[in-house]
């Protein structure tokens, strides 16, 4: 997603979400929406094997 695309998103989530974004904070909210893409981009980047299964029950 490009900054312009993400800019958009995030007035559109904004404005949803009755959470208006003060100008103030504008800045840190696109960096810390950035570091989230990323962090998504590296989990839906990941290519997951067809013979793999998922676990039947997750005992940590």
């Amino acid at each position: 997603m490009d900054q312009d695309a993400a800019s958009r998103y995030l007035d559109a989530a904004s404005e949803m979400l009755g959470l208006p974004i003060q100008a103030g904070h504008r800045a840190a909210v696109e960096a810390a929406f950035a570091v989230l893409l990323a962090q998504g981009q590296l989990v839906t980047g990941f290519a997951i094997p067809e013979e793999t299964e998922a676990a039947p029950r997750y005992r940590p």
